[in-house]
């Protein structure tokens, strides 16, 4: 159903999806890719995970989609957070909602605002990120700032609001290249309520954020990241600074083939609830029990990496396989990817589907069949 729901004194537009039966359910909150609106990626992973049992909240921010806030299709990083928090107060305020079992869950560059969002919210009480961009100044020293200072000193002369493409397959766009492209310039992404154009200020703010700062305070909470090896556009050096910052005693392992940028991965959600978890109690096993953090990485044909919690050895085994399949993978004897597991290639943000044989690893996350 749509809702509304205001934050800052903005508007904003969001879909709720409720299970079928009798509540109240654990939610999920989710924030999604850079540019993205409510009925491309996040809706689709909030209207799978419905369907295992959760009530879920998929909304524009603001400035972007149906949602007010202007300048339009700018990035605000700081009232993204406070387009969440609205959204976990708006949640807790719905009768279908247990509001003692609230999680957020970020992809691509959501990842990051939902990292650092859910480590500064006690109400949230589990965080997953899939593809995730976790930025931060550091990450980023060296850039040429100057350019987009330019254009706010023009802006801020009374000059209209300055934008370029958010995707082109050749020449400026602030995601350029044919994966970005074939996601969003096409037909999987089409969407009324995307345009084809973001502020340039955006990228200064993409290139001057801070969300990693919430991976030094998100312990003791339950956390999942998944995220691919190789990831010309969210790095994974940014995961796994994400694993050890959260949990600085654990132990992370990273193997396998390259995997490109697919945060969209409707048929890994699928299966993700078999079993039940601790962290947020429902049928989906969403994040691995309270201390620990898993860092999933699904590269071509295997699946890597595993963290225990801090103080003690991992007791996280890691995949049986056979020829490509994996068979189950547990925490702790807790979440577990039951049955059959086939690691095949998908349509992802890149568009084409490609195979998941040898030397053709595309996929970021297993598909359960």
């Amino acid at each position: 159903m749509r809702v509304e729901f205001t934050a800052d004194g903005l508007t904003l537009a969001g879909d709720l999806r409720v299970p079928d039966g009798v509540g109240p359910w654990p939610a999920l909150v989710f924030t999604g890719p850079f540019t993205g609106v409510r009925d491309q990626v996040t809706g689709l992973y909030a209207a799978r995970l419905a369907e295992r049992g959760y009530a879920t909240l998929a909304f524009d921010h603001r400035n972007w989609g149906e949602s007010e806030g202007r300048p339009r299709r700018h990035e605000d990083p700081q009232g993204k957070l406070h387009d969440l928090r609205a959204a976990v107060s708006f949640l807790r305020s719905r009768p279908e909602v247990d509001r003692e079992r609230i999680g957020a869950v970020g992809i691509c560059l959501g990842g990051g605002y939902a990292l650092k969002f859910a480590a500064f919210d006690p109400r949230v009480k589990a965080f997953a990120a899939i593809a995730g961009a976790y930025n931060n100044p550091y990450a980023m020293r060296g850039a040429d700032l100057a350019p987009y200072l330019d254009v706010l000193e023009r802006q801020d002369l009374g000059g209209p609001v300055e934008y370029l493409p958010a995707v082109a397959e050749q020449g400026e766009a602030a995601m350029p290249g044919d994966e970005p492209y074939a996601y969003y310039g096409g037909e999987r992404g089409a969407s009324p309520h995307w345009s084809n154009e973001v502020t340039r200020a955006s990228v200064l703010e993409l290139l001057t954020m801070d969300n990693m700062t919430g991976s030094d305070f998100l312990s003791p909470k339950p956390a999942l990241i998944v995220h691919g090896l190789v990831d010309r556009f969210c790095p994974p050096e940014g995961g796994r600074g994400g694993v050890q910052a959260a949990r600085p005693a654990e132990e992370d392992r990273l193997g396998g083939r390259q995997a490109a940028h697919r945060p969209l991965r409707p048929r890994a959600v699928r299966h993700a609830g078999r079993g039940r978890d601790r962290g947020l109690p429902g049928r989906a096993p969403l994040s691995p029990a309270p201390g620990k953090v898993v860092l999933k990485v699904s590269p071509g044909n295997r699946l890597a990496g595993w963290a225990g919690p801090p103080g003690r050895a991992s007791s996280v085994r890691p995949p049986t396989r056979s020829r490509g399949v994996v068979r189950a993978w547990e925490v702790d004897g807790l979440a577990r990817a039951g049955g059959r597991g086939r690691l095949r290639g998908r349509e992802g943000a890149g568009g084409a589907r490609r195979g998941g044989g040898a030397g053709q690893g595309r996929t970021l996350c297993p598909e359960i069949s």
